[in-house]
């Protein structure tokens, strides 16, 4: 198979002259040299170009769909480099769709700009490492030997300058530090950049020892203010008074020196003076330098897609086996546990101790009951968050649809009355026993391994939580503040392990409200808060929510289904809204819009049957586009779907003669689950099924229903279909 694209001439594309268009040189014949697909850019922000000829046709007719999807992942990888070599044009069009406050990083254009030349010196030092080798290898035959690889690389290729600017690229695109892999990192690995800060006891030590020794020579702290050798300490000092609100001051014109003086009255104690840690510079984030747990601006998008997506709920657990020789392929009675009155057994009295009674392993002290013996129970911490289309080893079906049931209304409840009340509720005999709620956030169910009490952890907040967020200080995102950095690090550099954990673990405490303050939504940013702690000796959390965060969106190539929301699908709609969606109210059409801004098919105007073949292809690609894209967004809850029937399947197939079980079980309700308003997307990303100016990317609810025929269409391979053109 000749290869699929003649990818960027390098000498053209790091040249950086604006309007050069990259491409083959015209130094070979492409229809007698194959090489036939060729690609554009120009430097400027322009499009992709793409030709077609005998090689396309091939791809379509012959070859099969593990070329076309090569296809389709080329032409991504250069439009993903694009992004980091028109960077500043990049930046310029944020500006313009009006969207920079929202999910853009500080100073993300110059994350970039030096990303990519960090990845261009890598490729170039690789090419020479393997050069040096060559030499060392061959002789005064190496340079034949090299291209003669380069040749074998490049079907078709036999100019030098070619064959060495497409090997550069390749390693720019495809090689170990590559655009797709560094973008990654930029936008979604790494957190909030933070400056380079100095701890409050330094400051104390030096700063201000500094301060109160030149005082005593008969100058005044206002003369110390104005001693232009001592600006970088009275900066310092001034952004660790805590007087600063959200901006540390940048020069001595963001604070007079009546407002220095007034603060720093040298009778008043060390920590009166000196509050907090501050940076030792302000002019700009230290390179490299990131608030750990600190969401960055492009997180925030990443993670409001996948909360949307996948609806992760943290749970923790408390169960009890069945007697012995007791199982519920018989009808669920209270025999089962030892219940049964007059009959009681060291099990059921066990149950019964925990449902009615106040120890300190007991339903009404769940939180103790983690971390107790419990009589005859098994106490577990999930370390890993429920989604929707999660393991089904770790969250069996029965959990999963009871909790997500269950969050459809999130009501209270009590614990029940005894034991036997309990399994009454939970016998599976009539529609809607299959779970109880026996308290805030805790629903019982029974399944084959005995009875199961599950918790909502953070349950407070999810019913506090909402589809919507919103800032008080008129911003329209996330954002960034001074302030919050220097929490942060006051977080990680002066709080021990215990605080930490004590912090966390009280939402109503300064330190919890004050991290990640610009997220409003109150159950994503208990997940995300109470994260920071796992791995801490005594923490109480299990689970990671940006490691899920970050699995759900790999480096890794689509299967043949694309269930999975892939790098390409997650770094196009973050530029598409970034950029700014074109106004159409059909998903095909924006997908076509928005993409034809850098990636065009074929010549305007031509009639040739190459070109043709080069316009269907166009339709397909934008199909395919749109349909993993639906995919991403249904596959969570079309697996859900899929589980749930499998289970309402069993529990019918299981069903014992004159029981009357089990009869019950819970409705499948995807709309429902869809409509949980706490897993909302944040109003000015989408909240309805519509795609236009004003939604701007596709919601779950959508990617659901699109799923399902996209589903169809994949199953039975029909890429001609998709050929002809999906409208």
């Amino acid at each position: 198979m000749k290869r699929l694209l003649s990818i960027l001439s390098s000498v053209a594309l790091l040249s950086g002259a604006a309007g050069t268009v990259v491409a083959c040189t015209s130094k070979f014949d492409k229809k007698k040299d194959g090489n036939s697909i060729l690609a554009y850019l120009t430097i400027d922000g322009n499009k992709v170009s793409i030709d077609s000829s005998n090689v396309l046709l091939e791809m379509i007719n012959e070859s099969g769909p593990s070329n076309r999807n090569k296809f389709i992942l080329d032409i991504l990888k250069i439009l993903n480099t694009s992004f980091f070599v028109n960077a500043d044009a990049f930046g310029e069009e944020v500006e313009k769709a009006g969207n920079s406050t929202e999910y853009q990083n500080h100073d993300l254009v110059n994350q970039l700009k030096e990303s990519y030349k960090d990845i261009q010196s890598e490729a170039e030092r690789q090419i020479a490492e393997e050069r040096k080798k060559y030499k060392d290898d061959y002789g005064k035959k190496a340079t034949q030997k090299w291209y003669e690889m380069l040749e074998s690389k490049f079907k078709g290729i036999k100019d030098r300058d070619e064959l060495d600017a497409k090997y550069l690229q390749s390693i720019i695109i495809g090689g170990n530090k590559n655009t797709t892999s560094e973008m990654l990192n930029i936008l979604l690995n790494n957190n909030q950049l933070s400056y380079t800060f100095k701890n409050r006891i330094d400051i104390i030590n030096q700063e201000l020892l500094d301060l109160r020794v030149y005082t005593k020579d008969n100058k005044t702290v206002e003369d110390y203010y104005k001693d232009t050798a001592k600006k970088d300490k009275v900066l310092i000092l001034w952004n660790a008074s805590g007087q600063t609100k959200d901006k540390f001051a940048s020069s001595l014109a963001d604070f007079s020196a009546e407002d220095f003086a007034s603060h720093f009255d040298l009778k008043k104690s060390d920590s009166e003076l000196v509050k907090q840690n501050a940076p030792i510079s302000t002019t700009s984030y230290a390179k490299n330098t990131t608030a750990r747990g600190m969401i960055s601006n492009s997180q925030r998008f990443f993670l409001d897609k996948y909360f949307n997506y996948q609806k992760p709920v943290a749970l923790t657990e408390i169960s009890f086996p069945f007697e012995t020789n007791q199982k519920m392929d018989d009808g669920i009675t209270a025999a089962d546990f030892g219940l049964e009155t007059g009959k009681e057994t060291e099990l059921g009295r066990n149950i019964e101790t925990f449902i009615t009674k106040d120890t300190n392993a007991s339903l009404k002290y769940w939180d103790d009951a983690l971390d107790a013996q419990i009589p005859s129970g098994t106490a577990k911490r999930f370390e890993s968050l429920l989604t929707l289309d999660g393991d089904t080893t770790t969250f069996s079906n029965t959990l999963r649809s009871s909790v997500y049931d269950y969050l459809q209304t999130a009501s209270t409840g009590n614990a029940p009355a005894s034991g036997s009340a309990l399994v009454d509720s939970i016998n599976r005999t009539t529609n809607g026993k299959v779970y109880s709620v026996v308290g805030d956030g805790v629903i019982a169910f029974v399944e084959s391994d005995g009875l199961h009490f599950v918790r909502i952890e953070g349950f407070k907040e999810f019913k506090a939580a909402n589809g919507s967020w919103s800032s008080t200080d008129g911003d329209k995102g996330p954002g960034t503040s001074d302030k919050e950095l220097a929490l942060f690090d006051d977080f990680w550099n002066n709080k021990n392990d215990s605080e930490r954990i004590a912090a966390m673990q009280n939402t109503e405490s300064e330190t919890y409200k004050g991290l990640n303050s610009k997220i409003n939504n109150q159950y994503l940013k208990y997940l995300i808060n109470t994260s920071l702690t796992k791995g801490i000796t005594g923490s109480k959390t299990a689970y990671d929510f940006m490691s899920q965060v970050k699995n759900f969106i790999k480096v890794e190539e689509p299967s043949s289904g694309e269930g999975t929301y892939v790098w390409w699908t997650a770094i196009l709609e973050y530029y598409e809204y970034m950029l700014g969606a074109p106004s159409t109210n059909s998903p095909e059409e924006y997908n076509e819009k928005f993409l034809s801004k850098f990636i065009t098919f074929g010549e305007e105007g031509s009639e040739t049957a190459q070109n043709e073949i080069a316009l269907k292809m166009q339709s397909w690609f934008i199909s395919h586009i749109g349909s993993a894209k639906s995919t991403a967004a249904g596959t969570p809850l079309t697996t859900h779907a899929e589980n749930h029937k499998a289970w309402v399947k069993s529990i019918k197939a299981g069903k014992a003669s004159n029981t009357g079980y089990p009869e019950g079980y819970i409705e499948e309700n995807i709309q429902k689950i869809i409509d949980i308003k706490q897993f909302g997307l944040p109003s000015n990303m989408t909240g309805s099924n519509v795609v236009d100016s004003s939604t701007k990317t596709m919601s779950a609810a959508e990617g659901f229903s699109k799923a399902k025929d996209f589903d169809i269409f994949y199953n039975n391979n029909s890429y001609a279909v998709v050929l002809g053109g999906k409208r």
